[in-house]
């Protein structure tokens, strides 16, 4: 319990520089292999009676990773897609997937083990697939490539479980054909667990110089198939990888122009060209902070055909018409008790405490909010801003972006999110760092400033 209560409370305090960077893994994740309007919907229902937080995140095929958190006081998930999901539990006692189809009803709980446990009223079968997933975690562990594992293992001082490390996945196929053979899971996901199997055991062999050349020639077959594939988060982590791979073994610079031009050189798949251009311009811009060459721009333009990656590109490429200043954004509270959140798109623990914001407007309606995001990237920002709409809107919710003239900020010292900062009536910082929203202490800071 100990152990728990301490993993729970690093996990929700996030560094931003240490976030920016692992940004960088996850930003492919998002990628979809055509433009789509979404029409279908899958539905996330938490139905156990625990406060304590789900954290979930779906790989959405579009822009950047979904986060939410789910327990009694927010139970409902919603995701939009034609496509079959992965949802991934991202706490480390559980690192689990819910496996979805589109117009699924999803109903979660916790066992006694505190694994996620889930059915399904449009599907005999998802029952049993959460058995299968449960069942391989508890066995062999979490379904991660060997470096991931290892971390893993490493935190559940297991690292000398042999089971534990088979880079090829066996006991899991093997387990994987038992549930297919007695007809026990549906025919999707034996087909997706399949592909993510694989996938998995394609990153480790490309970790291994002596079985590199090996995993080159399944990964260039596979391309064959990529259209099914690339919907699956670990085959898309194998093109970065194979990319990289390649580009490095023929001597080919890695800066974003050269990058670019080996992509569209190299794949025919427009699926993958899309996805690969927007990871690179992505990464360029929100992590080596140099400005975008025109040659670069215009060679994405050009071969990238998925207009959300275009028009979210060009968005986060579109200069600032003015630097917002924090302290001209508490000026627009002037008389009013003012908490200030700090909070990004990536944030999970940021977006976990917004429920508990919520009711907090209903309970003092002269308490005043300012949701600042540090996002690197406003489409992002706009997007994530979208999914809450009776919490954030115009008037309370703010994309810094340039921040290195602001001094309050740089007094502040915003090094870590989730931050709440409490501001008196007369625009005095009471506190720099408050309560979070889920704390009862923090009620009891108001309720001193209010009256």
């Amino acid at each position: 319990m100990r152990k728990n209560a301490v993993m729970n409370k690093i996990n929700r305090t996030v560094d931003i520089s240490f976030n920016i960077k692992l940004m960088s893994v996850f930003i492919f994740l998002s990628i979809t292999s055509f433009d789509v309007v979404y029409s279908q919907n899958i539905v996330v229902k938490y139905v156990g009676s625990s406060s304590n937080a789900i954290n979930l995140r779906y790989n959405h095929r579009e822009l950047s990773d979904n986060y939410t958190v789910l327990n009694k006081d927010n139970r409902y998930l919603v995701i939009k897609s034609n496509k079959e999901e992965t949802i991934l539990c991202d706490d480390i006692v559980r690192s689990t997937f819910i496996y979805a189809q589109p117009n699924d009803t999803i109903d979660i709980d916790l066992n006694k083990k505190g694994l996620i446990t889930y059915s399904s009223k449009n599907s005999v079968y998802r029952k049993n697939e959460s058995e299968f997933i449960n069942s391989c975690y508890e066995k062999y562990g979490p379904a991660k490539d060997m470096l991931s594992k290892k971390r893993w293992l490493l935190y559940h001082k297991q690292i000398g479980q042999g089971d534990f490390l088979d880079e090829n996945y066996d006991k899991e196929k093997q387990l994987l054909e038992k549930y297919h053979k007695d007809n026990l899971i549906s025919n999707q996901f034996y087909k997706y667990f399949k592909s993510l199997y694989w996938s998995l055991s394609m990153t480790n062999k490309m970790q291994n110089p002596k079985n590199e050349d090996g995993a080159f020639v399944e990964v260039k077959s596979s391309l064959n198939n990529a259209d099914y594939l690339i919907n699956i988060p670990e085959y898309r982590i194998v093109l970065l990888n194979y990319t990289f791979s390649l580009m490095k073994k023929l001597k080919v610079k890695n800066d974003l122009f050269s990058t670019l031009q080996f992509i569209s050189a190299k794949f025919s798949n427009q699926s993958i060209i899309d996805g690969l251009f927007y990871n690179r311009m992505k990464f360029s811009l929100l992590h080596l902070k140099v400005k975008i060459e025109k040659k670069s721009m215009e060679l994405f333009q050009n071969k990238c055909k998925n207009k959300q990656f275009l028009e979210e590109i060009s968005k986060d490429l579109r200069p600032n018409k003015k630097s917002v200043l924090l302290n001209d954004i508490l000026k627009k509270y002037d008389g009013k008790l003012v908490l200030v959140d700090f909070w990004a798109s990536w944030c999970e623990p940021c977006r976990a405490e917004f429920p508990y914001e919520k009711k907090l407007m209903g309970m003092y309606p002269k308490l005043s909010f300012a949701f600042i995001s540090t996002d690197k990237s406003r489409a992002s920002w706009e997007k994530a801003s979208g999914e809450y709409p009776d919490i954030l809107n115009q008037d309370n919710n703010f994309f810094l972006g340039i921040t290195s003239g602001d001094a309050l900020l740089k007094e502040i010292n915003v090094s870590s999110i989730p931050r709440y900062i409490l501001v008196s009536k007369e625009g005095k910082i009471i506190t720099s760092d408050a309560p979070r929203p889920s704390d009862p202490k923090l009620k009891v800071l108001i309720e001193e400033y209010l009256n």
